[in-house]
């Protein structure tokens, strides 16, 4: 490359563009007036399910906002357009960087050392069982990040191994394996190529809650029930549980004025 790659802090620390967390102003309020009244401070508890999605959406819109900062500084000048491509050209500099170096200090070219290296690993046990071991290690996190993955995502599916019969379970596995080769994580691959589905599981699951949780309390709704199961009218109790999940509040906001009235 012509010019050295700057490293972009913003970048780095994932605060794109000045992006940050909104704060539910209802919800401090609520703090506000507990601490004034001496009265403990009680926070919305979310599931795990969504604070699995949460995180999925935030890291996605992440790395969509880092990419577009890349693409905008260094897409015409370098033909690099995400954060993974300019993670990867920093490293090829580097590397090329540290070979020059050694050949001058050296007189060898490093390239020449290679295959003598390659040899002694291939012969070497202790590097071979170190390989192994670390190999094993690896594995062993990659089965245990999938399964909590399928956990969170409501499939009662436990993956043993990382075989080839076991891994034709999960749904979607051609488009898994892509993510893969991307250079996503066997879980993170897993979500990205099962995100609609994932994210429409839990909406469902947690509207069957909701209606379970309102037909034992016996309240009675003066809206009507659509044909998927959705009712028109939102209860106070469901409001209250609901609105420090800023995305379900500003989906359902037209049915929640409406169904103030009768609060």
């Amino acid at each position: 490359m012509e010019e050295n790659l700057n490293v972009v802090n913003d970048t780095q620390t994932g605060n794109v563009d000045g992006q940050t967390e909104q704060v539910n102003s209802e919800s401090v309020n609520t703090e506000v007036a507990a601490v004034q009244n001496d009265k403990p401070v009680e926070k919305p508890v979310q599931t795990p399910e969504q604070n699995a999605e949460f995180a999925r959406v935030r890291r996605e819109a992440e790395t969509k906002a880092k990419d577009a900062v890349i693409s905008e500084m260094y897409g015409e000048s370098h033909g690099i357009h995400t954060y993974a491509e300019y993670q990867a050209a920093l490293a090829k500099q580097q590397a090329e960087a540290e070979r020059a170096k050694f050949q001058e200090e050296n007189g060898i070219d490093p390239d020449a050392l290679k295959p003598v290296f390659q040899q002694w690993k291939e012969s070497d046990p202790d590097f071979q069982e170190l390989k192994a071991i670390r190999a094993e290690k690896n594995q062993t996190k990659a089965l245990t990040d999938l399964n909590s993955e399928l956990k969170d995502a409501g499939i009662d599916l436990q993956i043993k191994d990382l075989s080839d019969s076991e891994l034709l379970k999960l749904p979607n596995i051609d488009k898994i394996l892509e993510q893969v080769q991307k250079g996503h994580t066997l879980a993170d691959a897993f979500f990205l190529a099962n995100k609609k589905d994932i994210i429409s599981r839990q909406a469902q699951t947690a509207q069957q809650e909701a209606i379970k949780k309102i037909a034992a309390n016996g309240e009675s709704s003066p809206g009507s029930l659509s044909a998927g199961g959705e009712s028109d009218f939102i209860s106070q109790e469901l409001f209250e549980s609901k609105k420090s999940d800023q995305r379900w509040v500003i989906k359902n906001l037209s049915k929640i004025q409406k169904s103030r009235a009768n609060w």
